[in-house]
């Protein structure tokens, strides 16, 4: 057994070379908890899992079911079978973080889930380090916000005064895909949760710049204030605007998203998050910037298929349907894939809906 054992992490290795990640998982998983591979074993399995999860996603593929296979091969491997033990090691803990992660990355009802697995791998965390433990909060945190629980994910916040503001951003980028795809009470309450930590990140950010290339971390205790990229600081005042649509001030969104739009008129993002936010408040003039982003963007491109959905959505909400549905043949006659993955999902479920 443990000759065989060594034999399944070999091939794990070369499959995750390969970038063959249901492979490296299958191996990975199948090495036994026992023995003294296993630790190894489990952090590839939570790596492999992870990385085929998002070759799901990006093809436009469901990914429930994969994520909730991928959890029973963590616990199982961690000897956690049903989160019914308390993780005694640090593989174990990172482990249930990893396995939390997952959860909120890639199913639409595993918060209250990931919520007992972070907070189990916390409660018996008293030695574990620093930026681990920042790090879990933060899942944490993205756990409880992601049920509704507006208060309770606010006392959440406290615990990261000390992280990097880097980090802190990429809490706000978790919350911010869960809302993508959230019904409107609950993305309306994790854009109050994104509006704090963005006011948090901000503050413990210097006013000196880094370099862009500079890798943010998970989370990060801070010896010194760390100040955010431009980059990052350009992206979070977008996020901002959005968030602030969602948590129901809707003008208030708008007029900032359009200021920033005007003071970066080459800023393709800029400019696709404030005709998103047209499209959102339902104004007059959404037709007219996505047509104006279409016009700018590459034919064919990401950006330009995003555009070409948005006025097809436009189209189909003034009641044309029929108008909606050739507007979808005649693109897919010029680009049959629709753009692949997702992109091409939505525009057959809306085609669908409009034929």
């Amino acid at each position: 057994a443990p000759t065989a054992d060594r034999g399944r992490l070999w091939l794990a290795r070369v499959r995750e070379r390969e970038r063959r990640w249901p492979q490296a998982a299958e191996q990975y998983a199948a090495v036994r908890p026992t023995s003294e591979g296993a630790t190894e074993a489990l952090d590839g399995l939570a790596r492999a899992h992870d990385a085929a999860l998002a070759q799901l996603r990006a093809s436009g593929k469901p990914t429930e079911q994969a994520a909730k296979n991928a959890i029973a091969q963590i616990e199982r491997l961690a000897g956690m079978k049903e989160g019914s033990a308390t993780p005694a090691t640090d593989a174990q803990r990172r482990a249930l973080l990893s396995g939390a992660r997952i959860l909120l990355e890639y199913t639409t009802g595993g918060a209250a889930q990931a919520e007992r697995l972070v907070s189990a791998a916390l409660a018996s965390a008293t030695d574990a380090p620093a930026d681990w433990k920042l790090s879990a909060e933060g899942v944490l945190l993205c756990a409880i916000a992601a049920q509704g629980r507006v208060e309770d994910a606010a006392t959440r916040i406290a615990p990261l005064a000390s992280a990097d503001p880097r980090a802190i951003v990429s809490i706000i980028d978790t919350l911010d895909r869960q809302a993508a795809t959230a019904p409107p009470e609950l993305k309306a309450n994790l854009a109050k949760v994104e509006l704090r930590l963005m006011d948090l990140a901000q503050r413990k950010s210097s006013k000196t710049t880094i370099p862009a290339e500079i890798p943010a971390p998970e989370v990060k205790a801070a010896s010194a204030p760390v100040a955010l990229d431009a980059e990052t600081t350009r992206r979070l005042s977008l996020l901002r605007g959005s968030a602030i649509i969602a948590a129901g001030q809707g003008a208030e969104g708008v007029a900032e998203l359009k200021r920033l739009a005007a003071e970066n008129p080459r800023d393709g993002q800029a400019q696709e998050a404030l005709a998103r936010a047209l499209f959102d408040t339902n104004d007059s003039t959404a037709l007219a910037a996505w047509q104006g982003i279409e016009t700018k963007s590459r034919a064919g491109g990401e950006r330009w298929l995003r555009a070409k959905y948005y006025q097809t959505l436009i189209v189909e909400r003034r009641g044309d349907k029929s108008r909606a549905a050739q507007m979808v043949k005649m693109l897919q006659l010029r680009y049959p894939t629709l753009g692949g993955g997702e992109q091409q999902e939505k525009f057959q479920q809306l085609l669908k809906r409009c034929q």
